[in-house]
């Protein structure tokens, strides 16, 4: 499950919707202070990986003049595309 949207709501509906065993990985830029409640005892009963990633908001649109400019292969990076029902 990838959180990419930087606001609570949205960490706390991703732990909410992930599954046994599941990777929660919260790549967002969230607002400074923001903090979100910790459902302790899902985490411990379907045994959720947490983990968070730090990202430079200011590359974002050095990936996308590159994509536009054809510099980069996509293609070859998607590996399986599911429909909505099958996530």
């Amino acid at each position: 499950m990838i959180e990419c949207v930087g606001n609570p709501k949205a960490v706390a509906q991703a732990i909410d919707a992930a599954g046994f065993g599941a990777t929660v990985l919260i790549f967002s830029v969230p607002p400074v202070g923001a903090e979100v409640g910790l459902p302790l005892m899902d985490v411990y009963k379907k045994e959720l990986h947490i983990v968070g990633s730090m990202i430079n908001p200011d590359t974002h649109q050095r990936a996308v003049d590159l994509i536009n400019a054809k510099r980069l292969e996509i293609k070859k990076l998607i590996s399986h595309v599911f429909d909505i029902e099958h996530l």
